[in-house]
């Protein structure tokens, strides 16, 4: 969860983005960031061995490392989203046009997406 949830502090939308970033890293590296941190600083394999409590302050202290195989334009995409400061994340719309997705024909999806939709 952003730290705005974790922290019982108001949040919005932009909450998912932090989440997709998770997604997006655990896809690419094949753990969570709090799953890297907790082995890192705790030596433990398992991140719901933690209590709760330990478990949320882990969670709002993650100190980000980035494999080195991970591209430039997915560390700096993901970077860019766990901001821990809401106000320094991209806006929404500076997320399509970021160089993560330089490569990905827009207009043609959102065709294909809208074409097929239930």
């Amino acid at each position: 969860m952003c730290p705005e949830i974790l922290q019982r502090k108001p949040y919005d939308s932009y909450c998912d983005w932090w989440a997709f970033a998770i997604v997006l890293f655990q896809a690419l590296v094949g753990r969570t960031p709090l799953e890297i941190y907790v082995k890192e600083a705790f030596d433990i394999d398992n991140v719901y061995l933690l209590p709760r409590y330990d478990r949320i302050r882990a969670a709002l202290n993650v100190k980000m490392s980035y494999p080195p195989a991970l591209s430039d334009d997915a560390r700096h995409f993901i970077y860019d989203l766990l901001q821990k400061d809401p106000c320094r994340r991209p806006l929404e719309v500076n997320i399509r046009e970021h160089e993560y997705f330089h490569k990905v024909p827009w207009p043609k999806i959102v065709c294909f997406i809208f074409q097929y939709r239930i």
